[in-house]
């Protein structure tokens, strides 16, 4: 429970206010939108709606992890419980999973009207049907009934029978003494018979037997579900008087049912839509709509500091020099303290020292009330992030969820049913089901992910399911993986022939290298200065380089270009830098010429800006030498340019250019060095890295005291952009508005000018005269005009720091990786940039949703590469790699194919053939997360996943770290999953395990003793058994195996066992 005290006077003050005043004057009686509720701000709503009235309160939210992330808070915060209303379960999967879902359904349908009761849906329960027993049987002392007869109609209610009843759904018998366990009771009923007659009824303890309430009579639910029951919004508009509903996400949840019907299914979303609005709701909303009664409240998220301790201090004294209580939740509290003592802030009552709690940061203006969490004071670190893009680019074919196809290495294409915890030979784990041809399922342990991942095809078809029981599947990996050892001998001769080609050695003198870094106004990152030294030394080897610079945008690309430039000027040749856009061409050349202002380097540039006289004359320059570096479009591969020492080609964005140009380039790489810049790694520049014909270098830190932009995604909203608009011109800044249909741009400028008569507008795009548009941008740049109205021109490489709110109007009909880009166009600089995705509600399609959802998901720095995976999971992967293998994709999935590959070309490149890539352990150890650690299922399946694809032990130590630092101390089941994986990296390290799996010798016993067998690639050798034998004195050996008692280790003997293994890659 976190400081009551504290948080009891937040409450104390938000329900005297006037806001929630009318609020609660209006319950029940009318349709209210309430806006600037974050998190917080909803836990502090329902906590004052729970403490100043009886009714009960239906809060319906758009998932299951926005369910769990507001029960924390309200119980945490407020010591009020809040019941999660469960998806519902199939009964044709695990029984006991079924059954405890169908009753906690049961259970709560009937408390959901209770005074006071909180219980928190999903979007999908409008629709689903309420769990209601189908039926229910009442019994009662003296009743005339034979055990027999019971017995039937019980297991026609759904009931299981067994030998005892430890669980709900169970019935025993035993003579004449039946024991049920109904769903909905706390503990099972025993009913004794005297003769063809119920005797006595009571509750007892099912572990000891004793009897707990005598009973004279008991309705006995079905554990079958009633047919036609009611759904949730039909269950509420029966109900509206005495509950209040809460509709949280209202776009969202709407747009994710219109997904779940198919068009002839389209009225049944209009009857739920015309059901809502009847009820008396209270909708929270980003933007509450114009027409509608709405309620503003100022629950904001808090600034990022991103451990700028200086801004956080400085904005602390600030906040309580003008009278405002802050908080600090934290777990850092000894480090905190010892921080602010040394700035005369004590942590005792202003500002208040708080316990953790994941989701409690906010300000309010209006309580002048500031609360602070470790992920704002210290949410970005360049040692975080880094380590956190490594583990996305090994993990970002993997990222799986309910109803996706998977590909199984070794079973084939299939669909992930559920993810369930289950009980096989007395050991609890969690398995994915998985669905394949014919209804065949397979149950894979979790453990065992690495196996899995999620098909993606050529062009985002589904595939056909293979089936379990036949051959095929090895057929296709055969074949497939004969071809890929055919493709990497092909790739790796074409590396090869490059090798063989002349280049230039560029000078190696370090004194003008060093004189251009002493002039860079900031610090490079760790990232940025590798891969400077990087391409420096790639450009003083004799080889052509052909090299490819990803980096998320505002990352340092172009400083980075400007480094390689220099060395190639001061070597003496020319550089050619070619942009995709003529603004971007501007751009460049103004940065790279005051860049290279005190080194009298000539710089040039080449567009359509430039007139024609201008053009010829650099022209000319160019031939005869006098230009050092020209910047240019495509305009620069014309047969006219002719350089009289050209070395260098830096190339931004190659994807952006056509074929034509594409093949001049190709060309030109046999003869100069080649630098190609990519702020979003697009399936053809993945296609590089797969395939190891390019030589890459990633940059993933970003610049120090950069902050994530906030990122809003909404429905189109007059206020919403009002509101935006005036937020920034008001703090002195600038605004990017991208509509993208020049025919209505003006039209867009008139609305926006009316609404706003005192903001400056003015608009541009790539259809105006040259000089219009280079006029209008250097007014823009010289800050004549507060918001620039522009189509996609300026997607790539604008760089104006007082920017920093962005606009997209119709967003659905963008591109992932063009939002992307747009987004990156802000926040580069310290202040806080913000943008908005608008769409035009009713009118957005699910790929559509899919990119939005996905660009709101991803706000952090660096998150480009989960853009770009995420972007050729929905359009396919049909510009990954060549034509040849396209079939090859559709067959096995991008994933499967690309680790073919990637292990071909390694054997190719060593020599050596890679015998295990994977290794099946079968232990008695229940190794997993439990729910009540990891609530949300998608959070556990991303965890696993991320497990899954650990490589050493510091990556192990440092992932159980962090599940440490954002769940508390690790359960018995999670420490064991821990070991688990330690032991298979183990294996893996030996190349010679294959499997480990354990039998138990004596099952009736109380201590069992496992005979653990350690499968291998091939027969042991002699030379290897005597130092095994005295490690493991109950070694036994076999063809292929090594057999031992677990015994043989004292104390911990998995960890024992994990040794045992090591020894072997030793020996």
């Amino acid at each position: 429970m976190a400081d009551s005290v504290f948080y009891a006077s937040i409450l104390k003050k938000f329900t005297t206010t006037a806001n929630f005043q009318t609020l609660f004057s209006g319950l029940g009686r009318q349709k209210l939108t309430l806006t600037g509720l974050n998190h917080f701000g909803r836990s502090l709503l329902l906590a004052g709606l729970i403490s100043t009235q009886d009714k009960p309160i239906v809060f319906i939210t758009k998932s299951e992890r926005e369910q769990f992330a507001l029960q924390r808070l309200m119980e945490n915060l407020w010591n009020i419980p809040a019941a999660i209303y469960p998806p519902l379960r199939s009964s044709s999967l695990n029984r006991e999973e079924f059954v405890e879902n169908f009753k906690t359904r049961v259970i709560m349908a009937k408390q959901m009207t209770r005074p006071n009761q909180l219980t928190i849906f999903t979007g999908k329960h409008l629709i689903e049907p309420l769990t209601y027993p189908a039926t229910s049987l009442s019994i009662e002392v003296g009743q005339e009934l034979t055990p027999a007869q019971l017995l039937t109609q019980l297991l026609g209610l759904g009931f299981e029978r067994q030998t005892k009843t430890f669980q709900a759904g169970e019935i025993a018998q035993r003579g004449e003494v039946m024991d049920v366990f109904p769903i909905d009771h706390e503990y099972p009923l025993r009913i004794t018979f005297v003769g063809d007659r119920i005797d006595k009824l009571y509750t007892f303890e099912p572990i000891n037997g004793n009897k707990i309430d005598q009973l004279n009579q008991v309705e006995i639910a079905a554990i079958k579900i009633k047919a036609f029951a009611p759904s949730l919004v039909e269950q509420l508009d029966e109900i509206t008087d005495q509950v209040i509903i809460i509709l949280d996400h209202t776009d969202e949840i709407m747009q994710s049912l219109y997904e779940m019907f198919v068009a002839s299914e389209n009225t049944r979303l209009a009857t739920i839509n015309k059901a809502l609005d009847t009820l008396p709701l209270i909708k929270i909303e980003a933007i509450a709509s114009e027409d509608i009664k709405r309620l503003e409240f100022d629950f904001f998220e808090p600034s990022v500091y991103a451990s700028q301790m200086d801004r956080l201090i400085k904005d602390i004294k600030k906040h309580i020099s003008e009278g405002w209580q802050v908080g600090i939740a934290t777990d850092k509290g000894k480090s905190i303290t010892q921080i602010f003592t040394e700035v005369d802030l004590s942590l005792t009552d202003n500002p208040k020292l708080l316990p953790m709690v994941p989701g409690v940061g906010m300000i309010s203006p209006s309580l002048k009330t500031l609360i602070l969490t470790d992920d704002e004071m210290f949410a970005i670190t360049s040692s975080v992030t880094t380590h956190a893009t490594n583990k996305q680019q090994r993990l970002f074919l993997a990222e799986i969820q309910r109803g996706d196809y998977i590909v199984h290495n070794d079973h084939g294409i299939g669909r992930l049913l559920d993810i369930q915890r289950l009980q096989l030979n007395g050991v609890e784990r969690e398995y994915l089901i998985v669905e394949y041809a014919k209804g065949d399922k397979l149950y894979v342990p979790i453990d065992q992910i690495d196996k899995v991942s999620k098909y993606i095809s050529v062009d985002g078809r589904p595939p056909q399911l293979t089936r379990l029981s036949s051959q095929s599947w090895k057929r296709v990996i055969g074949r497939i993986r004969k071809e890929s050892h055919k493709f990497a001998k092909e790739l790796l001769d074409l590396y090869a022939k490059r090798q063989l080609n002349q280049g230039i050695s560029f000078n190696s003198e370090e004194f003008w290298a060093k004189a251009l870094a002493d002039t860079f106004a900031f610090e490079e990152t760790p990232d940025q200065e590798s891969v400077i030294n990087e391409i420096l030394r790639d450009m003083e080897q004799d080889k052509p380089m052909d090299r490819l610079l990803v980096a998320d945008v505002g990352f340092g690309k172009t400083e980075v270009a400007i480094r390689a430039a220099f060395k190639a000027v001061t070597s003496g040749y020319q550089v050619a830098y070619l942009a995709p856009t003529t603004i971007l061409v501007e751009q460049q050349y103004k940065t790279f010429t005051e860049r290279l202002k005190p080194f009298d380097t000539k710089v040039a540039a080449l567009s359509r800006f430039k007139s024609k006289a201008e053009q010829t004359e650099t022209v000319a320059k160019i031939k005869l030498g006098e230009v050092d570096i020209v910047i240019g479009t495509h305009r620069l591969l014309s047969k006219d340019i002719k350089f009289k020492n050209l070395g260098l080609i830096i190339i931004d964005e190659e994807q952006r250019f056509g074929v034509g140009h594409k093949e001049k380039l190709k060309l030109l790489r046999s003869e100069v060095d080649v630098l190609s810049l990519t702020a979003t790694p697009i399936p053809r520049t993945l296609n590089l890295a797969l395939s190891g014909i390019r030589d890459i270098s990633v940059i993933e830190t970003p610049p120090t005291n950069r902050l994530p932009i906030i990122t809003t995604v909404a429905a189109y909203a007059s206020d919403l952009v009002q509101q935006a608009i005036e937020k920034e011109v008001k703090r002195g800044g600038q605004v990017y508005f991208v509509h993208n249909r020049v025919q209505t741009i003006d039209t867009v400028q008139h609305k926006l000018e009316k609404m706003m008569p005192e903001v400056k507008f003015i608009h541009a795009h790539g259809q105006m005269g040259e000089r219009l548009l280079a006029k209008i941008m250097q007014e823009f740049n010289q800050n004549k005009y507060d918001v620039l109205i522009a189509s996609t021109i300026i997607e790539n490489g604008l760089d104006n720091p007082n920017v920093n709110t962005l606009l997209v109007d119709d967003a659905g009909h963008f591109g992932l990786s063009q939002l992307h880009q747009l987004r990156g166009r802000i926040g580069r600089g310290k202040v806080q940039a913000y943008s908005y995705f608008l769409y035009n509600k009713g009118k957005l399609l699910p790929k559509a949703l899919e990119r939005l959802k996905t660009i709101q998901e991803n706000t952090e720095l660096g998150s480009g590469y989960n853009i770009a995976m995420r972007d050729m999971q929905l359009r396919g992967a049909g510009g990954v790699l060549s034509k040849q293998q396209h079939g090859h994709i559709t067959a096995i999935g991008l994933s499967l194919y690309t680790k073919l590959l990637n292990k071909a070309i390694e054997e190719m490149r060593t020599g050596h053939k890679i015998n295990v890539s994977d290794v099946t352990i079968d232990l008695p150890i229940a190794a997993y997360l439990p729910v009540k650690y990891v609530d949300a299922e998608s959070q556990r399946l991303k965890i696993y996943q991320t497990l899954g694809i650990i490589e050493n032990t510091n990556e192990l130590d440092e992932e159980f770290k962090k599940l440490f630092e954002n769940y508390g101390k690790l359960p018995i089941e999670v420490v064991n999953l821990k070991k688990l994986l330690r032991l298979k990296l183990s294996a893996l390290s030996t190349q010679q395990v294959t499997s480990i799996t354990a039998k138990n010798l004596h099952p009736s016993d109380v201590a069992p003793k496992y005979l653990i067998t350690i499968h291998l690639t091939e027969p042991p050798k002699p030379k290897m058994l005597e130092p095994l034998m005295k490690l493991a004195p109950s070694l036994e050996v076999g063809e292929k195996y090594v057999a031992l008692n677990h015994t043989d280790f004292p104390g911990d003997w998995l960890e024992g066992l994990t040794a045992f293994v090591g020894n072997i890659k030793k020996i």
